[in-house]
């Protein structure tokens, strides 16, 4: 993996490569129309016409709240997104590689601090006003100037990991500095990115659709304001749910709450334009019912196609494609409230989960079993690092050393939804509560459903033990690690939080990734919680389905998509 080498001038983004290597379907289809299972290592040259496919309809298990990209964080609505907005750098499909985007190259100063990006002539977004440098510094400086509500952690997740705070620090909760200093357009052409300290994590963090560049004469014309209404957020600006406006392949038709999202091709589109007509994404909240759904022919595909359904399927002459596990699902611990807080019951509970009879029960072939919060595809990555063993006897005697030998622990698992790296959250739960009680904890039960109160509930440190994961969002460890370990959610420590700091700015890479390494045995040592798996994922569609390519990061464009 290969970042800007901040000490030269950097000009073509397609240096940066990172995870290189297609991804390939997994089976091969019954009928001769679908003989090929390989996905193309790039995009399938546009439909003619008259070749077009009228509709295509996808299933999703949860709908989308908004479509601003500044407020997502479930997989589901970055789906979407992926469709509609474009970013300035992004990945080659099939890969994690980093490559042009909106931006066609772009340069580093000496210091690492000023990024200066030369832009596609001729894009326009959705709604016909012209992308240019005023548009790109437009969208960071409204990311930069949220108020209020919008500096909440649950809304504006990605610009704190990625840039910390804000203009003005409305929340005492929010970051009081920020990696952001300013934005200047040179020309229509050129913009210009000043950072207050040089970020080895920014291009890669650039790439993820966070930072999908929106209409500014939407934003203006429509709104994005957002309040909050009971324990979720509602959004009188109408940006987010009803005019939605980027540069992708596909542009916002209409949204019927409830049933299905329809996007538009988009046939002005400056790039290859999209073989589909019409894309709809049709919310299926149960997961046996997506699959019932395909095989009646009223959806064409779906993703997380549950583990024990992926032979029978292949099987059938379905096309099944098999993403890599990008991701680390873990039990977490909250740390701040008895008995949770004592860094010796969390090492006992560690001690006390059967990690690998949960993984060899629970997930398909594929799956690894995770030694720590970062995947084994990322630089920092520490290959001599060991996870608790399970010793039912060493966490009873733990336990009682630590004082609290029968504790009462409430354990929180997710309704409504399905991730690779837990496919069936009661699944894991009921396995793990077993395990529990082995060594004497009372474990009292909580279903929380995903949306949002469960992943509010979360970010708020509500839930003493819960079931969760981490699915990268772009190829850089920080990703993983300050998103748990800086804003307090886990256990940690002033000296883990200063040494991810330190590891951001950072700019020789072997000297980088030996910090992560150093990090990671720290932050297992106090114990935040239990990373078990790393899971791949199964995408299913109809037989005759050509074009689609898996994207480790789950970043994936349906515009190649054909018959």
């Amino acid at each position: 993996m290969n970042f800007p080498h901040f000490g030269r001038r950097t000009t073509n983004i397609g240096l940066a490569a990172m995870l290189a290597g297609a991804l390939v379907a997994c089976n091969k289809p019954a009928e001769p129309s679908a003989s090929s299972a390989s996905a193309p290592a790039t995009p399938a040259a546009p439909a003619a016409a008259d070749q077009l496919i009228p509709t295509f309809v996808f299933g999703i298990a949860n709908e989308p709240r908004t479509l601003d990209p500044a407020y997502v964080y479930d997989g589901d609505t970055l789906r979407i997104l992926d469709q509609i907005y474009e970013t300035l750098v992004k990945l080659k499909p099939g890969t994690a590689e980093i490559v042009p985007g909106l931006a066609s190259a772009h340069t580093v100063s000496e210091d690492g601090k000023t990024y200066q990006f030369t832009l596609r002539e001729g894009v326009k977004f959705h709604d016909g006003t012209p992308f240019n440098a005023a548009a790109v510094c437009f969208n960071f400086d409204r990311l930069y100037n949220f108020k209020d509500v919008q500096q909440t952690l649950s809304l504006s997740t990605f610009w704190q990991n990625v840039f910390g705070g804000f203009a003005t620090q409305d929340l005492p909760s929010s970051p009081k500095s920020s990696l952001y200093a300013s934005c200047e357009a040179s020309d229509d052409h050129t913009a210009v990115l000043n950072l207050t300290k040089p970020s080895s994590a920014l291009i890669p963090a650039l790439a993820s659709r966070y930072f999908g560049i929106v209409s500014p004469a939407a934003i203006k014309e429509y709104g994005d304001s957002v309040e909050i209404s009971g324990a979720s957020f509602s959004f009188p600006g109408k940006f987010g749910t009803e005019h939605p406006t980027g540069t992708g392949a596909f542009k916002f038709d209409k949204w019927q709450r409830g049933d299905k999202l329809v996007l538009a091709r988009n046939d002005t589109y400056w790039g290859n334009k999209a073989s589909i007509q019409s894309l709809i994404f049709k919310a299926i909240p149960d997961g046996p019912a997506r699959r019932q759904a395909l095989e009646s022919g009223e959806i064409d595909g779906y993703d997380a196609a549950a583990p024990q359904d992926v032979e029978a399927l292949r099987t059938a002459g379905y096309l099944v494609v098999e993403r890599p596990g990008y991701n680390v699902g873990y039990v977490g611990f909250q740390n701040k409230t008895p008995p949770m807080d004592n860094v010796k019951v969390r090492q006992a509970l560690s001690h006390a989960l059967n990690r690998e009879a949960l993984v060899r029960s629970q997930y398909p072939a594929g799956a690894k079993l995770a030694t720590q919060f970062l995947t084994t595809h990322v630089p920092g990555f520490n290959p001599d690092l060991k996870s608790y063993s399970y010793d039912p006897e060493l966490a009873r005697k733990m336990l009682a050393e630590a004082g609290h030998p029968n504790p009462t622990i409430e354990f929180w698992y997710p309704t409504g939804v399905s991730r690779a790296y837990m496919p069936d959250p009661k699944a894991i739960m009921e396995a793990y509560k077993a395990d529990l009680e082995k060594v004497g904890v009372n474990v009292v039960v909580k279903a929380v459903p995903w949306t949002p109160e469960y992943v509010a509930g979360l970010q708020q440190g509500k839930a003493p033990m819960y079931i969760v994961g981490r699915l990268g969002t772009y190829a850089d460890a920080s990703d993983f690690l300050d998103s748990l370990f800086i804003n307090g959610r886990m256990a940690t420590s002033p000296e883990i939080i200063a040494g991810l700091a330190a590891a951001r700015t950072e700019v020789n890479l072997e000297k980088r990734a030996e910090q992560y390494q150093k990090i990671s045995a720290e932050i297992m040592a106090l114990a935040p919680g239990v990373p078990f798996v790393s899971a791949p994922t199964h995408l299913v569609f109809k037989a005759g389905t050509k074009g689609f390519v898996a994207s480790p990061i789950a970043q994936e464009s349906m515009a190649s998509v054909h018959h």
